[in-house]
């Protein structure tokens, strides 16, 4: 993740750059500290290239 953008995946297959507040990249970086701790206590890697993940610690997949 950038400082200010967020590149995302969206529909019609293409990338797109995302800018976002401060606040909210504060609140990312929480989550992702969170996120770190919980799948550790998984034995989980805390490394993943999605950033939204299930109670599981796998990515969140379309129905």
């Amino acid at each position: 993740m950038q400082d200010t953008t967020l590149k995302i995946f969206g529909k019609g297959v293409k990338w797109r750059y995302v800018p976002i507040s401060l606040m909210l990249r504060k609140y990312m970086i929480r989550y992702e500290r969170i996120c770190e701790g919980y799948l550790s206590s998984l034995g989980r890697p805390a490394h993943n290239n999605n950033y939204f993940l299930a109670h599981s610690g796998r990515p969140l997949t379309t129905a």
